[in-house]
């Protein structure tokens, strides 16, 4: 090597002598705590010590290497994605001589890869996934770029389907006949998947009791924020047993969703 900013790991030296009886051979270089670049020359020679053939390459030392990832809009529902990835040094400027193959981890029960790894073509990849059929915001994703040995780990976001359904959660299912109890009533919309659509502040809801002797609730509509809608009740001195009903607008029954086989397609609402 033409510098020594950095050495080969078999002998911690600028200069490494191998023999191969197989056509090849896997070496090592390290940095050291310096940036640059360094030429790297390959010389062959036969067994009466003859040069048969020569290369060289030359490699870049960095302080940083930057990831930058972008997403194509992720859903689930089995639905194809991608997620780009761009390496730049600290000062944003790409990595257009980097070429190396990335691997990518994140857990399954989010998406599936079709290969267990891709190219780094003059600084940038694509990873090409299928989304499973768990939403999520924050998900985190894994890059282990050959070569390197630090792992890399970002958030990614897959969005829910539009919702279908309306889950009501009471946080105490039993409470004292005393107007000093109180509860919180949470409204949630869910899809098809029983995801939270999180995505969702398009909507209200309406709640409505069939006791409300037994039942005080103040503020009976609501908001639903990112999805989710809370209401407070609290008890009287009377006992009694109260069923809820929530009205969501704009209605769910417009929404739907597709099944379908090599023969046909049915929509759900």
């Amino acid at each position: 090597m033409s510098s020594d900013i950095a050495h080969f790991v078999d002998n911690n030296r600028q200069k490494l002598t191998l023999s191969s009886f197989d056509g090849y051979k896997i070496f090592q270089i390290r940095s050291k705590e310096k940036t640059g670049s360094v030429r790297l020359v390959a010389n062959i020679f036969n067994n009466q010590g003859k040069k048969i053939a020569s290369e060289q390459k030359d490699i870049q030392i960095i302080d940083q290497i930057q990831t930058n990832v972008k997403t194509s809009q992720l859903q689930v529902g089995k639905k194809e994605g991608s997620i780009h990835l761009r390496f730049t040094d600290k000062n944003g400027k790409l990595l257009s001589g980097l070429n190396s193959r990335i691997y990518t981890h994140l857990p399954k029960q989010y998406a599936n890869f079709s290969k267990p790894y891709v190219e780094v073509k003059n600084g940038s990849a694509t990873i090409p996934l299928t989304t499973q059929t768990l939403a999520g915001k924050n998900i985190p994703i894994s890059f282990q770029i050959e070569g390197l040995s630090q792992m890399v780990t970002k958030n990614i976001t897959i969005l829910p389907e539009q919702p279908i359904k309306v889950d009501v959660l009471v946080e105490k299912s039993k409470m004292e006949a005393n107007p000093n109890e109180k509860t919180k009533i949470i409204v949630e919309l869910k899809d098809r998947y029983n995801n939270l659509v999180f995505n969702d502040s398009s909507h209200t809801f309406q709640l409505q009791t069939d006791n409300s002797s037994s039942l005080s609730i103040k503020n009976t509509s609501n908001t639903l924020k990112n999805g989710t809608g809370t209401v407070e009740a609290y008890g009287t001195q009377i006992p009694g047993l109260t069923h809820f009903a929530v009205t969501v607008s704009p209605d769910l029954a417009k929404n739907s969703f597709q099944i379908a086989d090599k023969k046909e397609t049915l929509t759900v609402q």
